[in-house]
Order: structure tokens, then C-alpha cells, then sequence
């Protein structure tokens, strides 16, 4: 007995949820059972099947850079390269256009390539329902006639088809840009009401708000106050909400859903579209928040690491947690991200005490008055940045009148030199909108630092404290070290701080705040100091050096003094 395997494909999800699987199905167990047994063949219970892939772009015998198939109908033919396959079996197919809607001279060669493996093809579905071989194609002419003909055919649907939707899109997209409002894939926290209800057909109208979008301002609200995006799916999902399309949350769709334009009511390059759900300035924002966190990747700790992002070595690698245990007691540094990994090349193989550096930070420096950061270099940053988008914008304009011109000129022909051309251009002014967005972005950023204290107070005073816990005397001066500006801090402030300075939830809203203040700390750790710039590069803050106290003898603390003594001594 030689083996029949039979092959299965479609384009869309929607023939996904048809019946397009059964038809083909049927259409092979029916030639099967009325000529395959006499013949000698069995059908295999190894089936093949193209699901939701296009065999006009030739997706069904798509291989990757390795040599691996990605379409099943490639698969099937290295099985019977690789001897899996015997090379007498034959394949069965619905009809031509499940096998091939390449162009004629590549479908020859795709069907030159399994005959001449020594497999048949039969297309069940069709009248002629014989297996088609080498032999068969040097015996009866009308064969390769038939074939060349059902060749053309499926490739010429396949362009027409292509072509009517095109147009179909060019249509709605021009009237989309006009103001008009189509019944589209718009994400679920909007409702489509038809012009006319009463006739289906109507795919005109306006979307509205839904009981959703008060899920989506609940998950907005959240990340904008410093919880994470795996934190709200978490939530989200302990409480059984379904995401927009009806699955569970993860910290990418949130990402997702926070990217998109629809939020502030754009739609395919259209403003105003619908009714947004925030205002550009906080879509803005959240794209800031969003930015930052691409940079800020990783597997999070037990504590959040609040310098996360912003904190590096003088070696130019990143600062992590570092955590240790020593006769029962608990110690935590940040330490060169490149000495954590092994690598050699830093210098500073130390670390520096967490919460000495913390303590640190967020009394004599953020508690005093850091918004001096915010400086008159903001506005030459701001002009910079608008030169590039004027400069930018006037290209983008030109590359459109030239797109619109080719479109116009090339409608309805088939130009191969003017579809390469609207490529390229349309390439361009891609990455030109995306360049665009970036810079509006980067403006925006500077201009929503905050001018005043209330976000830091917001963390840093929480509740009613006594008088001078935290003393605002700092007065920067010239270099902006502050290390003979800032008042010696309180215990009673370190006491505070200490109080809730191990809430994780604290230390993610300040973890969230720090990158709109200040442009990057570096840490010395040979001196365990650290210092603070803005964004222009600045030194705006210089710690005092942390003592080492690896000997507590007084002797060894004088030891050290003095050596700092004798440095300051000698550069001075």
C-alpha cells in the first residue's frame, strides 16, 4: 500500500472560522473513499495544513535564515528530500489556487519540484480528479494546457482581489481624513453607532464611550502614579477583568494599550477622530513614562531600586542591588552592573551602602530644594529640538506631495519603477513621523518637569510631621556641589525616613518622579560618593564620601580622616 497525504490552506482568520477546513477536508476523505483504495493508497493520519497563510506572498513555502520550513507545504516537501516521505506517495488538494496564486513562472517551478520528487498531485476538488505525474503531463497534452490556465487564474484573482481592497482602503482612509467616521476595528472601550440602524449594511456613524473605558482610566491612573505594568496586570487579573479583546492582562499589553494614539482620539493620522479618553499632554506623559522603561528593563527585586535607570558607575556601566547576609545581620549596596556580571574592566570594584546613599540623597538633596535643576538651559534645549522639527516637518510635507503625486499618476497601472519609488518615499516619511514624535516627545518632557516641590512633597511628607524634620536652608551656590550649602540633617528626619522607606510602593512612585528631576547620578564607589546631574550634563550635587568603617577601631576611622584630609589638602 503507498500513502496519500492530504494539504490543507487559507488566507484569513475569518475563512479560519468558516468552513474552509472541513470543505477541504471532505473534499479529500471523498476521492479517498472512490478511487484511493482502488488505487492502493491509504491516507495518512500526518496531515498538512497552512492556516491564515497567504500563497499569493508565498507564506506556505516560506523558509527561515537555518533552513527551517515556516509553511507547511515546504515542510512537506524537505520530508520528502529528507527520505521521511517516499517519494511515491501522492499529496492531496482541494483545488489549484490551495496550492499555488504565485506567478505563472514560479509556480512552474514550485510544481516542477514535487513532480519531479516523484510525488503526484491530485486536485480532488476539481473535475478532474486523476494524479497528476510527469508521465501524465508527456502523455496527455491538455494537461500542461489545464495547468498553465488554472496557473493564471489563481494568480490573477489573487491581483484583482489584492487590487479591490486597496482601493477599498485608499477609499475609506480618504474619507476617514475627511471627517468621516467608518464601523471599524477600533479597540472595545469605544461602541459603534450606526447613522441607520435599521440597515446593516450602514458602516457610517460615530463611536462612543463604553463601561470599559472606565477600566482603562483606572489602569492610566495607576501607571501614572508609579505602579508598574506587571503590577496592574497582576491586579487586574486577581480581580477577573478580561482585557479588551477578552484575555489576560500582561505587562506588554498594557504597554500596548498605552501606545496607542486612539487614547488621545487619534485614529491612522487623524486628530479629533473620536472622543479621547485623555488629553495629549497626559498621552505625552505616558509615553515619557513609557520611554524610560525601555531603558529600564530587568528582573525586579525584592526592593525596588529607586536610582533604577538613572544610577551608573564612573565606568559607564549601570548600578544594581546588591544584597548580603554577615552574623545574622542584613546588608544591601549598589554595585557595578559590569563587576556584577563578571566582566573585567571596571576599575571600581567596590560598592557603596544603599541605604547610606539613600539617606543621603533624599535629605540633603531632595529634601532641601533639587527644582534648581530646572534651569535657563531648558529653553536653548527646547529651540534645538524645534529647529529639527521644522526642518523635519518641511521634509515630511514634501514627501507626501510626492507619494499623493504617484499615487495619482500610477492609479490603476501596473508601473513596477513607481511602486518601487512610493516605497521608498513612503519608508521615509515613516521614519520621518517617527523621528517627529520623538522630538515632540522629548519637548514635552522638559517642559512637564515640574517647577515647584509638589510632587517630592507629596512622598517626602506624607503625613503631619514635627517642626524641622526636614529643613529647607540649602542655598546652591556656585557649582551647585552643595557640600558647605546643606544643613546637617536631623535624626529625627533619618528616624522618619527610615519609617517607610521600605514600602515598595513608595519607592516606585519616587522611583517614577526622579527621571523627570534630574538627568543621572554617577557613583564613585573607591570614595563611596556619588554625584548628581541634570540634563545638559551638570554636576548639580556632590555627596560627602561614605566612611568604610571595615575596622572599628577609632584608630583606623582617624586613619581615613586624615587621608581625606591631606587630598582636600593638597588640592586646594
Amino acid at each position: 500500500m503507498k500513502t496519500a497525504y492530504s494539504y490543507k490552506r487559507w488566507s484569513t482568520k475569518s475563512q479560519t472560522d468558516g468552513d474552509s477546513f472541513t470543505r477541504q477536508t471532505n473534499s479529500a476523505n471523498k476521492w479517498m473513499k472512490e478511487h484511493g483504495a482502488a488505487l492502493g493508497y491509504v491516507l495518512s493520519s500526518e496531515s498538512f495544513t497552512d492556516a491564515n497563510k497567504s500563497a499569493h506572498k508565498g507564506k506556505h513555502i516560506a523558509i527561515d535564515e537555518n533552513g527551517v520550513a515556516k509553511g507547511e507545504l515546504a515542510r512537506f516537501i524537505q520530508c520528502v528530500e529528507q527520505g521521511t516521505i517516499a517519494s511515491d506517495s501522492i499529496l492531496l488538494i482541494d483545488e489549484f489556487s490551495r496550492f499555488s496564486r504565485l506567478k505563472r513562472s514560479q509556480s512552474l517551478n514550485l510544481l516542477s519540484t514535487i513532480l519531479n520528487s516523484g510525488i503526484g498531485l491530485v486536485f480532488c476538488g476539481t473535475s478532474d480528479k486523476r494524479i497528476i505525474t510527469n508521465n501524465l503531463i508527456d502523455e496527455d497534452d491538455g494537461i500542461m494546457y489545464s495547468l498553465m490556465g488554472e496557473m493564471t487564474r489563481a494568480y490573477r484573482e489573487s491581483e484583482e482581489k489584492g487590487r479591490k481592497i486597496r482601493d477599498a482602503k485608499q477609499t475609506m482612509l480618504t474619507g476617514i481624513k475627511s471627517g468621516v467616521v467608518y464601523r471599524n476595528n477600533l479597540p472595545k472601550f469605544f461602541s459603534f453607532v450606526s447613522d441607520n440602524p435599521a440597515n446593516p449594511k450602514c458602516r457610517t456613524g460615530k463611536y462612543v464611550h463604553n463601561k470599559l473605558t472606565e477600566r482603562l482610566q483606572e489602569l492610566i491612573e495607576m501607571f501614572l502614579a508609579g505602579k508598574a505594568m506587571y503590577s496592574i496586570a497582576a491586579q487586574f487579573n486577581k480581580a477577573g477583568y478580561k482585557t479588551f479583546k477578552g484575555g489576560e492582562w500582561s505587562g506588554n499589553g498594557i504597554n500596548k494599550v498605552l501606545r496607542n494614539r486612539i487614547l488621545m482620539g487619534e485614529y491612522k493620522g487623524v486628530k479629533e477622530y473620536v472622543k479621547p479618553v485623555v488629553d495629549e499632554s497626559t498621552f505625552n506623559k505616558i509615553q515619557i513614562i513609557l520611554n524610560r522603561n525601555t531603558y529600564n528593563k530587568g528582573k525586579k527585586g525584592e526592593l525596588v531600586n529607586i536610582f533604577r535607570g538613572i544610577c551608573f558607575c564612573e565606568c559607564g556601566s549601570a548600578m544594581s542591588i546588591m544584597s548580603t547576609e554577615f552574623k545574622g545581620n542584613k546588608y544591601t549596596y549598589l554595585r557595578c552592573g559590569s563587576l556584577a556580571r563578571g566582566k573585567i574592566g571596571c576599575q571600581y570594584k567596590s560598592s557603596i551602602s544603599l541605604p547610606k546613599m539613600e539617606l543621603d540623597f533624599i535629605l540633603k538633596f531632595l529634601a532641601q530644594d533639587p527644582w534648581k535643576l530646572v534651569n535657563g538651559e531648558d529653553d536653548k534645549e527646547i529651540k534645538a529640538l524645534q529647529k529639527q522639527i521644522t526642518e523635519k516637518t518641511t521634509r515630511l510635507n514634501q514627501l507626501t506631495e510626492d507619494i499623493e503625486g504617484i499615487l495619482e499618476m500610477t492609479r490603476g497601472l501596473e508601473i513596477a519603477e513607481g511602486k518601487t519609488r512610493l516605497a521608498k518615499l513612503t519608508l521615509e516619511r515613516n521614519e520621518l513621523k517617527d523621528s517627529l514624535d520623538n522630538l515632540n516627545l522629548q519637548i514635552s518632557s522638559i517642559q512637564d518637569i515640574p517647577k515647584d516641590n509638589q510632587k517630592l512633597d507629596e512622598l517626602l511628607y506624607p503625613h503631619d510631621l514635627p517642626s524641622n524634620v526636614f529643613m529647607r536652608t540649602v542655598e546652591f551656590g556656585e557649582g551647585m556641589n552643595g557640600t558647605d550649602k546643606v544643613t546637617d540633617v536631623t535624626t529625627d528626619s533619618a528616624e522618619y525616613l527610615e519609617g517607610f522607606i521600605s514600602d515598595n510602593e513608595w519607592r516606585e512612585k519616587l522611583r517614577t518622579v526622579l527621571p523627570t528631576l534630574i538627568g543621572k547620578i554617577t557613583v564613585n564607589t573607591k570614595k563611596g560618593q556619588f554625584y548628581v546631574y541634570n540634563r545638559m550634563g551638570k554636576v548639580r550635587y556632590k555627596s560627602k564620601p561614605q566612611i568604610r568603617k571595615h575596622n572599628s577601631s577609632d584608630r583606623w576611622v582617624k586613619g581615613v580622616q586624615d587621608y581625606w584630609a591631606s587630598k582636600r589638602k593638597a588640592k586646594a
